[in-house]
């Protein structure tokens, strides 16, 4: 088996660092970027942005999980915040206060910086993942639009209670020269609230959880068993790549 230790892999608005960890199980070596690191890893900053994208000019994967905060459904404002973005408003509601504007803003930055860097992976050949739940309002961005319909990339839908987890949390994975990672598609079909994994009923990601916090975040972090399962895939996808090349440069000689 060919080895790829001390290849780089980089993930991008890690948050608990789960995928990050099953990367390093199976041999990468991995960069964590969230800004809960530290200052230096604000994506916010146009001098850290360039430390970023430096950084991925020398990875064989990378990983973005860009936040979807201001993207997601689940903002109705219902016992909960409320949305800030619509179908028809995906640059932001006209009614939002001057905080909701600057909340949209910033995202739209990283949402920006998320794409350039994975426009850049896309030309060079590098497999990379962007991960959003699958009703985020991120997908109905243009560019994300057009990302679907490219013969390189793949739209793979998952559901974490496939993976262990109590909620259904229907995900959205977008792949770029990366067809292995179709196996990532698990979909939980219920239709009663009874998830056909487990046969127990799914939490539902509405109102407030344990320690005050909203569902909605509690159910962020990647189950274990689905970043186990992503690792091993990118390992394996690493690994035809480095077949491909050797080949073509036999083929060159």
């Amino acid at each position: 088996m060919l080895t790829i230790r001390m290849h780089l892999a980089v993930e991008v608005f890690a948050g608990s660092g789960h995928l990050g960890a099953a990367l390093a199980s199976v041999g990468f070596q991995v960069i964590l970027w969230d800004v809960e690191l530290s200052e230096s890893h604000d994506l916010l900053i146009a001098h850290n942005r360039l430390c970023l994208m430096r950084i991925l000019g020398a990875c064989k994967f990378a990983h973005f999980g860009i936040p979807c905060v201001t993207y997601s459904a689940a903002r109705r404002g219902l016992n909960g915040p409320r949305a800030l973005r619509t179908a028809a408003h995906l640059y932001g509601l006209p009614s939002l206060s001057a905080s909701e504007k600057m909340q949209v803003h910033e995202a739209d930055v990283l949402t920006s910086f998320a794409i350039k860097c994975v426009n850049r992976l896309r030309t060079r050949g590098v497999p990379c993942t962007v991960e959003n739940p699958h009703t985020s309002l991120l997908w109905r961005l243009p560019t994300f639009l057009n990302y679907m319909v490219h013969p390189e990339i793949r739209y793979i839908r998952t559901s974490f209670c496939m993976f262990g987890a109590r909620w259904r949390k229907q995900t959205g994975i977008l792949a770029v020269h990366f067809p292995l990672a179709g196996e990532l598609a698990s979909e939980c079909t219920s239709l009663n609230g009874i998830c056909c994994y487990s046969d127990l009923p799914h939490q539902r990601l509405a109102g407030i959880g344990p320690g005050g916090m909203w569902w909605t975040r509690i159910a962020q972090p990647y189950p274990i068993p689905l970043c186990t399962e992503f690792a091993q895939l990118v390992l394996q996808q690493t690994q035809q790549n480095k077949i491909a090349e050797k080949l073509c440069g036999w083929k060159s000689w």
